[in-house]
């Protein structure tokens, strides 16, 4: 994967800006290692930012917490991949509001409940 046409930015409570760099196999996810970091140096994000086949969404400032996230839409039967999308949002309470943009460049909003999240939230390693 390149990160050109895909990526994540950050802005962190240090004033650090932090953006997703490319995966390494058997290596946690850039988005692991900043929710790690986030927890160890008692940080918190300020700010988050899609950017995925030129379209763009910036999740609102110094929320709860935010969601970053791939998912694809497969058909099992027949083994095709028909979607990949890229999410970003904000955690509400005890819902995460989520911004999908698919391959096509297609923006789809859904808000799901923060217990099926949580693990891609920046509350991972907080009591909520």
């Amino acid at each position: 994967m390149n990160l050109t046409d895909s990526y994540w930015t950050a802005l962190l409570s240090s004033g650090e800006t932090v953006h997703e760099e490319n995966p390494i196999p058997g290596e946690p996810t850039s988005w692991q290692k900043l929710i790690s970091r986030l927890d160890e140096e008692h940080l918190t994000m300020t700010g988050l930012e899609l950017n995925h086949n030129g379209r763009s969404v910036l999740c609102p400032s110094n929320a709860e917490g935010y969601f970053q996230a791939r998912e694809k839409v497969e058909d099992a039967l027949h083994h095709i991949n028909l979607r990949n999308y890229r999410g970003v949002g904000i955690v509400e309470g005890d819902t995460v509001r989520i911004t999908w943009i698919d391959d096509a460049a297609q923006f789809t909003e859904e808000v799901r409940p923060l217990a099926s999240m949580k693990m891609h939230t920046t509350l991972r390693y907080k009591e909520k």
